[in-house]
């Protein structure tokens, strides 16, 4: 089975209703292809789920997709446009996640919301989010194939960054269109 993993439901809401999961618990659906996890936002929340669900299940997985929303480090890429991460940085530690993809995504421990910050990182990658490392680490430790795929939701670089509300907001149609992207990648 492939587990796919969401830091929020507002990302996997398209997925839960178009593969038909069926709801497990609080934060896991499943079908008969796939697992669905909701990490929460964040390295920790991600690490601690993941690696909980993984003791459990791992012998029933074959490969981890981590999906969602990230914030672009430059107007290069296009708004809700879906990428294939090919490198996984942190930006609190060294070791890094060689995956194929397009695009390198830095993970944080907080959001960016300062200018200053966001052209430092983006030195260093084209995006930016919270989980993909977390997913990357746990999945390398528990040596198993991971993949991470990411619809730019908004730019970081601006004066005015995209509130979180607005976010909450166009969830559903981000959600959507993540979906619409990932249907060849899935099947």
């Amino acid at each position: 089975m492939i587990l796919l993993t969401f830091a929020y439901f507002g990302e996997a809401q398209s997925f839960i209703k178009n593969l038909a999961l069926t709801k497990v618990d609080a934060s896991l659906y499943k079908n008969e292809l796939f697992y669905l996890l909701i990490t929460g936002e964040g390295s920790e929340y991600t690490i601690k789920r993941l690696t909980l669900f993984l003791d459990l299940k791992k012998n029933e997985i074959t490969k981890v997709v981590n999906l969602g929303i990230a914030g672009a480090l430059t107007s290069q890429w296009e708004l809700y446009s879906v990428h294939k991460v090919k490198t996984v940085l942190s930006s609190t530690s060294e070791q890094q996640f060689s995956l194929e993809g397009e695009i390198t995504c830095i993970s944080t421990e907080k959001r960016v919301t300062q200018v200053a910050e966001s052209n430092l990182l983006a030195k260093v990658a084209d995006i930016v989010d919270r989980e993909a490392w977390a997913s990357a680490y746990v999945c390398h430790n528990f040596k198993l194939h991971f993949t991470c795929l990411k619809l730019v939701s908004d730019y970081c670089n601006f004066e005015s960054p995209t509130d979180q509300m607005t976010l909450i907001k166009n969830a559903n149609t981000m959600s959507e269109k993540l979906f619409s992207s990932c249907q060849t990648f899935l099947n």
